[in-house]
């Protein structure tokens, strides 16, 4: 609990490897209890984009839902979600969240199984099945739900009818959300950063700046965690004629891969450098398809 607290809300990812490789320290090996913390320090390793040992992870997801220790079968699925996302792409993490509903739902956890359903949303929504994500939102949303199911519906829902061109439908959707989603980085901050892209969208760079800046006021626990906010903004200044701000994008992984020359486009655009600005966004877009869809069509 201690380390899901440093990571969750402190985003301290650095000290909670720290703590856990002291602990592990201090434990036999053959020690039912040394295997726990191994599988939570490749857990957090994950949100470091360190290497992650994925067979150990989902060996490990086997085996807590057979012992009937859901919760934390649910967070160590939660992280192989993500490595899913980062690595391989939405499409197998599309897959891995259907298997996670079936198995939750069929062990009787169905608060459980409604959230990774509902995250089915967010990777349908980077793979650009933009109506399908509104599908799969709608149906975790019809359903009773706890808070970051529901979350975890609604946000990626506004997102993808926001790139569907719904821009009234996108921002009547996240203003309902202002009230009740959680005070985190994948609550608020994933509500703000929507907000700041939805902004942009409907033509009010400057409002969007201030949402992208208000993102950054909330802890990540995900390295890169700003990365997409940060070309928001970029774009945002774009609009307003404003030269692009330095951006250290951080994006050790595959999935933000696209980052890096998107941002380049942008700084050779402000330049007048349009060749060059139009090589940097095919670039651009080669490296985000397949892992987000919306920014391939952006670049």
């Amino acid at each position: 609990e201690s380390i899901a607290f440093m990571v969750n809300v402190d985003g301290d990812v650095g000290g909670a490897l720290a703590r856990l490789d002291a602990v592990c320290a201090t434990l036999d090996p053959r020690d039912p209890s040394y295997a726990m913390h191994r599988v939570l320090r490749e857990s957090v390793a994950m949100l470091a984009n360190l290497p992650v040992d994925l067979e150990l992870l989902q060996s490990a997801v086997d085996a807590a839902i057979g012992a009937g220790a859901y919760t934390w079968a649910a967070d160590l699925s939660r992280v192989v979600t993500y490595a899913r996302l980062i690595w391989t792409g939405p499409a197998a993490a599309l897959a891995w969240l259907d298997r996670c509903g079936e198995r939750f739902e069929s062990a009787g956890v169905s608060g459980v199984a409604q959230v990774f359903l509902a995250e089915r949303a967010h990777a349908a929504t980077l793979a650009g099945a933009l109506t399908d994500a509104v599908t799969y939102a709608d149906e975790s949303l019809e359903r009773p739900a706890p808070i970051r199911a529901r979350q975890a519906a609604a946000i990626p829902r506004a997102r993808a009818l926001m790139h569907l061109g719904r821009l009234d439908d996108a921002e009547a959707a996240l203003a309902e959300l202002a009230g009740w989603v959680t005070d985190d980085f994948i609550g608020r901050g994933e509500w703000l950063a929507a907000r700041a892209e939805a902004a942009l969208w409907g033509g009010f760079p400057r409002r969007a700046i201030e949402f992208a800046d208000a993102v950054h006021e909330i802890p990540s626990p995900i390295v890169g965690g700003y990365g997409l906010t940060d070309i928001v903004r970029t774009w945002a200044r774009h609009d307003l004629g404003l030269e692009p701000e330095p951006v250290t994008t951080n994006a050790p992984t595959r999935i933000q891969a696209g980052a890096g020359p998107e941002l380049e486009g942008l700084r050779l655009l402000h330049a007048g450098l349009l060749d060059a600005a139009a090589a940097s966004f095919a670039e651009g877009a080669d490296l985000w398809a397949g892992f987000i869809e919306p920014r391939a069509m952006v670049c």
